[in-house]
């Protein structure tokens, strides 16, 4: 009988501890759900634009066109940019002679009093200006440009005139050549410094100054053809002022000048 109570009681005790936490477990899982999670993101409404302030539309439409404008106004500027800089087509002379260059789309060719020579790519060819190119040994002027009264030549900056000899030249001075620079850039110098091609002629073809005349250098007077191939070139002053200047070598560049 003892035995039987003892066994009944310690069935009860069981029930009561499993009941006992079955509640708490249901206890703490309430707890869990009613409170709120630390974790959850919050996600931000996006703002809608304010009624309130009716600038805002005019003020996007002001900066949409100002930006239209800066960019019309950089489109403007390239187009005028890349057409002054552009080759045009048409028939270019160095100087008072019978050599020119022509172009056409994207070739050019050399012309002289002998016919024409083979086209060649118009990338062999620079635009210095509108008018103007640069093949690489002179510059060539739109024949446009060229005046037909006065003896002339191209340069990079366009048709230059040779103007006569005054009596304020008689203060001209030698410029500051150095021995082995180019023909061209002496010639430049010398021509910066108011001095005149003394233009010569010559009955002879063969005398080794064609090359020369052909590119407009009409101031050269002889060249020795041989050794050195040393050429000769006069520029005068007012009166009876010559300065004389000689080239040579295989880059033709200055060797010796002086006044005469």
């Amino acid at each position: 009988m003892r035995l039987l109570i003892t066994a009944t009681s310690f069935a009860i005790a069981i029930v009561m501890v499993g009941c006992n936490q079955s509640a708490n477990s249901n206890t703490a899982l309430e707890n869990h759900r009613s409170t709120p999670s630390n974790d959850r993101t919050t996600v931000a409404k996006p703002l809608s634009p304010s009624s309130d302030n009716p600038n805002n539309s005019s003020q996007a439409n002001n900066i949409a066109q100002s930006n239209t404008t800066q960019a019309n106004t950089v489109q403007g500027k390239q187009a005028e940019q890349s057409q002054s800089t552009a080759i045009l087509d048409g028939r270019y002379l160095v100087g008072h002679t019978g050599q020119g260059l022509e172009v056409e789309g994207d070739r050019y060719r050399y012309t002289d009093e002998e016919g024409e020579q083979p086209w060649r790519s118009i990338t062999e060819l620079t635009a210095i200006k509108k008018g103007v190119i640069y093949d690489g040994n002179s510059h060539w002027c739109l024949n446009t440009m060229k005046s037909r009264e006065q003896v002339g030549s191209c340069s990079k900056e366009g048709w230059v005139i040779y103007q006569p000899s005054t009596p304020e030249s008689t203060s001209l001075k030698i410029p500051a050549l150095e021995k082995e620079m180019t023909y061209e850039q002496a010639r430049q110098l010398i021509l910066d410094a108011g001095w005149q091609p003394l233009v010569t002629t010559t009955d002879n073809p063969q005398d080794g100054t064609k090359p020369w005349r052909d590119r407009g250098y009409d101031e050269v007077s002889s060249c020795s053809g041989t050794g050195m191939g040393f050429c000769r070139f006069e520029f005068t002053g007012s009166g009876d002022r010559k300065l004389v200047v000689v080239t040579g070598g295989s880059e033709s560049t200055l060797q010796q000048w002086w006044e005469e």
